[in-house]
């Protein structure tokens, strides 16, 4: 098997999180053929799949149809491109959570200063309330604060629409993605994997792709 051949099935393995043979291997004449091979494994629960390497190749796969970075950007610890304008962040949440499949995802958030302006209202309300009543009553002291807390969240809700910072990274969303949506690998999803991991490591022009190319007689791979 020639360097080629040999960098497509490591490739193919890694993208997948499976294991394939030497007699595997050298069985795959097609590219077609290697896609069944990666469909048994995968969808008949052959191979151990890695659900969190199939959760970033979603995430990375969902990035680059936004077209918010390129295939080569994209590492476990690439920061998420992040939209300045907050309406434009809530737009990409939903459509990158919608392009993964996750079933949960992380909530967006006020802005920091309506954040801290909500904690300190209520710290003040606190404080006040303490000052205005007697010793007897200064169990009931938190009531009024916290009625104050909850009227100012729910007025705020509509303003939750920043990404939360402690998810910025490809690595911190996999989890979701793993866990909240059922990882499937679809017949069109493997062949359209395969077919860019053999057309990057040959330099072969998409246009130019066939499932039934013989890898060796029209690839010239060994």
């Amino acid at each position: 098997m020639g360097l080629d051949a040999v960098e497509i099935v490591i490739s193919v393995e890694e993208r997948f999180g499976i294991a394939i043979s030497d007699e595997e291997a050298a069985a795959c004449v097609t590219p077609g053929l290697l896609v069944e091979l990666v469909r048994g494994k995968v969808e008949n629960g052959s191979e151990e799949s890695c659900a969190s390497r199939q959760a970033f190749h979603r995430i990375r796969s969902a990035l680059i149809e936004s077209g918010a970075l390129a295939r080569e950007e994209i590492w476990p610890e690439t920061a998420i491109p992040i939209p300045r304008a907050p309406v434009d962040q809530k737009v990409f949440w939903e459509e990158l959570k919608a392009k993964t499949g996750a079933k949960t995802w992380p909530s967006l958030e006020r802005p920091k200063w309506l954040r801290v302006s909500i904690l300190v209202l209520t710290i003040a309300g606190v404080v006040a309330s303490m000052g205005l009543v007697s010793p007897i009553h200064l169990a009931l002291t938190p009531l009024p604060p916290l009625l104050m807390l909850w009227i100012l969240l729910r007025a705020t809700e509509s303003f939750q629409r920043c990404i939360p910072r402690r998810f910025a990274t490809v690595r911190s969303l996999v989890q979701f993605v793993e866990t909240a949506s059922s990882i499937h690998w679809t017949r069109a999803e493997i062949a359209a994997a395969v077919k860019e991991i053999i057309c990057e490591q040959i330099g072969l022009h998409e246009e130019d792709y066939r499932e039934d190319l013989h890898f060796i007689h029209d690839l010239r791979l060994d």
